[in-house]
């Protein structure tokens, strides 16, 4: 997700743009160790909450079944 595409409708929709920016702020830290503002993207489902720390279930399911092996998965 890249959070500056919801901060550019701020004029158009303050209502529900102001939410989602506090939201980005306090709960998921896009702005910790970045004094110039915002990441510029990022991933809600990385780490997955699967215990596997190199991302996300879906993926890794399709990979196995297409036969994928070793290294991280």
């Amino acid at each position: 997700m890249a959070p500056w595409v919801v901060v550019s409708s701020l004029p158009f929709a303050p209502k529900i743009v102001l939410p989602a920016i506090d939201y980005f702020v306090h709960d998921v830290g896009l702005k910790t160790g970045n004094r110039y503002g915002f990441k510029a993207t990022f991933n809600p489902t990385y780490p997955a909450q699967s215990g596997n720390r190199h991302g996300c279930p879906y993926v890794v399911s399709g990979l196995k079944r297409a036969g994928f092996s070793g290294g991280w998965l």
